[in-house]
């Protein structure tokens, strides 16, 4: 059965894999849009709020531990 939704779709999604070298490429250009993403929400977050993002846990363990 022919479905023009899912033909568009994976016109698109070779045309991206085409463009950014294969599907590896396609998954670190995903991963880094993913970051960016993350990286503005809480650039956004931090505006709104007024505050800086603390650190987490686990670096101020690491920043404190002793060896």
């Amino acid at each position: 059965m022919h479905d023009p939704m899912l033909e568009e779709i994976w016109r698109v999604r070779d045309e991206l894999i085409q463009r950014h070298g294969g599907v590896h490429g396609y998954l670190n250009y995903l991963r880094e849009l993913d970051r960016k993403r993350v990286s503005d929400a809480t650039h956004r977050r931090q505006v709104l709020t007024g505050k800086r993002a603390s650190t987490n846990a686990r670096s101020r363990r690491m920043k404190t531990a002793k060896v």
